[in-house]
């Protein structure tokens, strides 16, 4: 069931931002004055939902790296590691 939370979150969470970001378009193209105040009325609510599944995305995400190496760092190629280092990496 756990390695089910990241991806259900982070659909969730990049839904919701879809949802903010069309919504507000649309009552700013073609709404009213009323249509566009509920709109972003309504953002600040659905940040009640996005805050947490963006943390359960980065919890899940961070929870299946423990023991790796972290991030894009980690992830080094063959060659990269048998290159000299220069002062910079050093």
């Amino acid at each position: 069931m756990s390695k089910f939370i990241h991806p259900i979150a982070g659909t969730l969470a990049t839904l919701l931002v879809a949802t903010f970001w069309l919504s507000t378009l649309w009552a700013e193209a073609f709404g009213t004055h009323a249509q566009v105040a509920a709109v972003k009325l309504a953002i600040p609510w659905g940040f009640l939902l996005l805050v947490p599944a963006l943390a359960a995305t980065a919890a899940r995400a961070s929870f299946a790296r423990a023991g790796t190496a972290a991030g894009l760092s980690g992830a080094s190629c063959g060659a990269c590691r048998s290159s000299p280092r220069t002062a910079l990496w050093s």
